[in-house]
């Protein structure tokens, strides 16, 4: 296979990722997770531990935020529901706190379960993943409702 069939072919599969994901259901939610262990581990068990690219969702209004991990779980569920009191390696939680005003911790929580949602589709490949959200990113940049800063 030539170098410009190799391109157009992984190309070709980020492309059709990409409109999948955007035609993808979010993931069930209750509109507030419960103080429990119980409640948030039932909560995370919903994202694998694989890679993906995920879209963030503000209830009727659009996507907020659109992004790519190694392990989906642990990046949605630890990294941007954190319970962390401060600045962190989430750049939507970083966006929230601009835009909203919302406060690092419980607050910031507590906003995103009541109004947010999420998507996500398995992309095992790396190279993959972050094809489809470039791809992802541009379509959608007029429309989301946060920016990547």
């Amino acid at each position: 296979m030539e170098d410009s069939q190799k391109i157009d072919a992984i190309l070709g599969e980020a492309k059709t990722h990409a409109l999948r994901l955007m035609n993808t259901a979010p993931v069930e939610q209750q509109t507030s997770i419960g103080t429990s262990r119980k409640d948030i581990s039932s909560w995370n068990k919903q994202f694998p531990e694989t890679g993906g690219v995920y879209l963030i969702h503000k209830k009727e209004e659009g996507i907020l935020y659109i992004g790519k991990a190694k392990n989906l779980q642990r990046r949605i569920c630890t990294d941007h529901l954190s319970r962390e009191k401060r600045d962190s390696m989430s750049a939507f939680r970083r966006s929230v706190h601009k835009t909203y005003g919302k406060l690092y911790g419980k607050e910031m929580r507590e906003w995103i379960f009541e109004n947010c949602t999420f998507s996500f589709l398995e992309i095992p490949d790396a190279d993959v993943r972050s094809l489809v959200e470039a791809l992802l990113i541009v379509s959608c940049r007029t429309k989301l409702l946060l920016n990547k800063p």
